[in-house]
């Protein structure tokens, strides 16, 4: 205590830094022991484990984003540096909402297929009944439509400049089968990925938040920016739509036409509860 009276005060750093270099292990690296972290649970688990051992090491912002995404997993590392982050708590939600798509997109296991890979040996003693029922149309066309194939540039361009329908060779109406029908969760959360694009359009002086999404297969309008627009709306055959969350309905179509960069197009669109966007405009409005 005698002492202390002849020592000047010090800042916080150094006093955090003397009681390390008292208390601390002289063999303890944090650089070190921040590199070694890599993402083995969710997103959230890997954050707290990252910012507890980002506090012990002075790294800048740039240098920190950079360790963060370069110890994700090999999916959410490309997903995140897609979004383009500057800052951490961009790339904190970057890497939730990734993780989140990824987790809805993934295909559920089957559980047929479980009991039957465990009881392999007495299947002859099972009856000809199905475990689970069978599946309804409507369910399997969701699910064949999820897995199509996506079509290259020349292919959409070959098939817009013969007013064909993307997903078969048939003339497109906004008649077709629901089967060809589906949302990108990018549409419906109103976020960026990596087959979309934002950008302002304008009908009767009015901007509008569009969303290119070539995930989705057609174009869909908010209710509300329709009511707030103050346009008419017609009804149309009630068709299925499908999306990570599940299956939603429309029965409501509006025709809208929109100013973008000094051009006027026009389209149909279906009514569809939507994100920020208000507006998305999928591949047959590409």
């Amino acid at each position: 205590m005698r002492y202390r009276q002849y020592l000047q005060p010090i800042g916080w750093n150094e006093y955090v830094m003397a009681l390390v270099e008292r208390f601390g292990s002289d063999f303890d690296d944090p650089m070190e022991e921040l590199k070694k972290i890599k993402q083995v649970g969710t997103v959230k688990e890997y954050q707290v484990v990252f910012e507890r051992h980002l506090t012990r090491v002075n790294l800048s912002k740039e240098n920190a984003i950079s360790c963060y995404i370069g110890e994700l997993s090999p999916k959410l590392n490309v997903a995140v540096k897609i979004t383009n982050p500057t800052s951490l708590s961009q790339v904190y939600r970057s890497a939730r909402l990734q993780e989140a798509y990824l987790n809805a997109i993934k295909p559920p296991v089957s559980s047929h297929s479980v009991l039957s890979s465990r009881k392999i040996g007495d299947q002859k003693n099972f009856s000809n009944k199905p475990i689970l029922p069978t599946p309804n149309s409507t369910q399997g066309i969701f699910n064949k439509n999820l897995n199509r194939r996506r079509l290259s540039l020349e292919e959409i361009n070959e098939k817009r400049a013969k007013r064909l329908c993307y997903f078969c060779n048939e003339k497109y109406t906004l008649s077709q089968p629901a089967e060809h029908m589906e949302i990108s969760i990018y549409s419906l959360n109103g976020s960026l990925g990596f087959r979309s694009l934002k950008v302002t359009g304008y009908h009767a002086k009015k901007g509008l938040h569009v969303l290119i999404d070539t995930g989705s297969s057609h174009n869909f309008i908010n209710p509300n920016l329709v009511q707030r627009l103050g346009c008419a709306v017609r009804s149309t055959s009630p068709q299925m739509v499908a999306a990570a969350n599940g299956s939603m309905k429309v029965d409501k179509i509006k025709t809208i036409t929109w100013l973008l960069q000094g051009a006027e197009f026009s389209a149909d669109f279906l009514l569809l509860p939507l994100g920020s966007c208000g507006v998305c405009l999928g591949c047959n409005g590409c």
